[in-house]
């Protein structure tokens, strides 16, 4: 007996059928309340062999593939999850390269290199991190050493996240939902920066800009500022 070329064992994406968080659904998100969507995550090579299957199996005008034609795509679904296979071991063995090095932050790249082992939970770090890496530098924070020793003190994990839910709070009482913070980004990092530096992040961009919009990372350095300075049974 034949065995034909089955080309949806080569089909790859995770279907995510999501809704936001209560505590998403404030301000600008209030109207998302009880509406949810799918997001479908893959690898860009699985999505050129998912976009191929589509077309070719269930969108063909002319009929069916032929049994050569399921081969081959077969074949293709094949090589694209070696290439994935390809592409993890090289983007590991980069990061393990970056990791063992030494000295300064050389550029945002390295930057995100050095950092996301710290804070697991940001699956993004590299979002939002070309800013943070400037203010490092602006603060003499230049070396992994350097941040470890001024910012990423004690359970600093959980800081974060503390963090991260103050400043939630602090938008339920002012109503302000001008910046917000990620939870998936480098904002972890930022948040403990802003805990301890949030004036002099502000002054420095205020002197920079003196007319016009303020950056984010400055927009939320004034919001930290006022988080500090509110009285106790505020906060």
């Amino acid at each position: 007996m034949e065995v034909k070329a089955d080309p949806s064992r080569h089909y790859r994406a995770i279907h995510c059928q999501v809704i936001l968080p209560p505590r998403d659904l404030a301000g600008r998100g209030a109207n998302l309340q009880g509406t949810s969507c799918e997001i479908q995550v893959c690898s860009l090579l699985a999505h050129v062999w998912n976009e191929i299957e589509h077309n070719l199996v269930y969108k063909a005008a002319s009929g069916p593939p032929s049994d050569e034609e399921m081969e081959l795509l077969s074949a293709l679904g094949a090589l694209t999850k070696k290439g994935d296979e390809v592409l993890n071991a090289l983007i590991a063995a980069t990061r393990r390269r970056l990791a063992r090095r030494t000295g300064e932050f050389t550029d945002t790249f390295d930057f995100v290199a050095r950092m996301r082992e710290r804070f697991p939970m940001a699956h993004n770090f590299e979002m939002h991190a070309l800013a943070l890496l400037e203010e490092l530098r602006a603060l003499g924070l230049t070396t992994p050493e350097k941040v470890e020793g001024h910012l990423l003190i004690g359970d600093y994990q959980q800081e974060s996240w503390n963090l991260f839910e103050a400043f939630r709070a602090h938008q339920l009482r002012t109503h302000d939902w001008g910046v917000v913070l990620d939870p998936g980004s480098s904002d972890h990092l930022l948040v403990l920066l802003l805990a301890r530096r949030a004036p002099e992040v502000l002054r420095r961009h205020q002197s920079d800009k003196p007319r016009g919009r303020l950056p984010r990372i400055a927009r939320l350095a004034r919001r930290f500022a006022e988080m500090a300075a509110a009285p106790a049974g505020g906060r």
